[in-house]
C-alpha cells in the first residue's frame, strides 16, 4: 500500500507559497455538485479528512484555500455579517445561491467559515452526505488551544494583519468574525472558556438537523473503510493521509505571517520612495 504521510516543508506551505489567484466570485454558480458537508471542528484532522475526499474524486474546501484566493474572505465575511452582527428587522436570510458563490466549484465543504453556517450549508444541499469526525474532548482542546487559539488575538498576528491588506489582512478580518460570531468570544480568554461547550453544542445541533441516513459519525483515526462504505467509494490502494498535526499547523501560520510582513514592508518601502529620492535631490542640489 502506498504511503503519503511524507510531506516536503514546501508541500507543508503550498497554500502560503502560491501566487493569490485573485478571482472574484461573486455571483459565481455551481459547476458540479455537492456530495459532502465536512461539518466537524477545526483539529479534527480536517486536513486529513479534506486529502482524503479529494484521492475519492470529491474536490474539497479547506479554509487553507483561502491563502490562494483572499477576495473570497470578503465575501465569506458579509454571510458572517448578515448571519449574526445584522441589525435589520428582517435580516437576510442565506440561500443555496450565496454559498455556491463561493463553493460552486467544490463538491465537498469542511472547517471554518463553513461550519458558522451549519443549519444553513444543510439546508442549502440537503442530497450531500454529513461527516462529522468524533475526537477525545480534552485531545482536541489541547489542539485547538496551540493550533488556534494562541494565535487568534495575538499582537503579532494582528499587527502584520494591520500592513498587509493582501493576504494577512483579509485573513485576519474574516478569522475574527466568526469566533466573535458564532464562537462567541472577543478574546483568548473567551475563547478557552467557551470551546469545550461549542464541541458539545455543535456537535448535537448537526446531529439533530442532519436527515436520516445522511450523517456518519467518524472516530479519529478509522482509516478508508467506513468512509467509503458511507459515501459508496471503492477503498483506495493508499494509506489513509495524515496531514497537518499541530507542529505542521503553526509552521503554517508563521509562514504566512512571514509573507505578510514581507508584504507590508514592500508597501512601506515603495511608499518611502519618492520621499527618500525629494531627499536625495535636496541634499544634491544644496551643493
Amino acid at each position: 500500500m502506498l504511503k503519503i504521510n511524507e510531506v516536503t516543508q514546501e508541500e507543508k506551505h503550498t497554500h502560503v507559497s502560491q501566487d493569490d489567484l485573485n478571482i472574484d466570485q461573486n455571483g459565481s454558480k455551481r459547476s458540479i455538485p455537492m456530495e459532502v458537508l465536512n461539518l466537524s471542528m477545526p483539529r479534527t484532522g480536517s486536513v486529513s479528512m479534506q486529502l482524503a475526499l479529494e484521492i475519492l474524486g470529491i474536490p474539497t474546501f479547506h479554509s487553507f484555500d483561502l491563502f490562494t484566493n483572499t477576495k473570497d474572505c470578503a465575501l465569506w465575511s458579509e454571510l458572517l455579517d448578515a448571519k449574526y452582527f445584522s441589525n435589520s428587522v428582517t435580516p437576510r436570510k442565506l440561500s443555496r445561491s450565496d454559498f455556491d458563490s463561493l463553493l460552486g466549484h467544490y463538491s465537498g465543504a469542511s472547517d471554518v467559515p463553513c461550519i458558522a453556517f451549519t443549519p444553513e450549508l444543510i439546508a442549502a444541499y440537503p442530497e450531500a452526505k454529513v461527516i462529522l469526525v468524533d475526537r477525545d474532548i480534552e485531545k482536541w482542546y489541547n489542539s485547538f488551544n496551540n493550533a488556534v487559539i494562541i494565535h487568534t488575538f495575538a499582537f503579532k498576528n494582528w499587527f502584520v494583519a494591520r500592513i498587509d491588506p493582501y493576504l494577512v489582512g483579509p485573513l485576519e478580518t474574516m478569522h475574527k468574525r466568526w469566533v466573535r460570531g458564532w464562537f462567541r468570544s472577543n478574546n483568548t480568554e473567551e475563547m478557552r472558556a467557551n470551546a469545550r461547550s461549542m464541541y458539545v453544542e455543535h456537535y448535537d445541533l448537526v446531529k439533530k438537523i442532519t436527515p436520516k441516513g445522511n450523517l456518519l459519525v467518524y472516530k479519529l483515526g478509522d482509516g478508508w473503510e467506513p468512509l467509503c462504505e458511507f459515501l459508496g467509494k471503492d477503498i483506495p490502494e493508499i494509506e489513509f493521509p495524515r496531514v497537518n498535526d499541530t507542529d505542521t499547523m503553526n509552521e503554517k501560520l508563521r509562514s504566512a505571517a512571514v509573507q505578510g510582513f514581507k508584504n507590508g514592508m514592500g508597501i512601506a518601502a515603495h511608499a518611502l520612495a519618492p520621499i527618500v529620492c525629494i531627499g536625495v535631490a535636496i541634499w544634491w542640489l544644496s551643493f
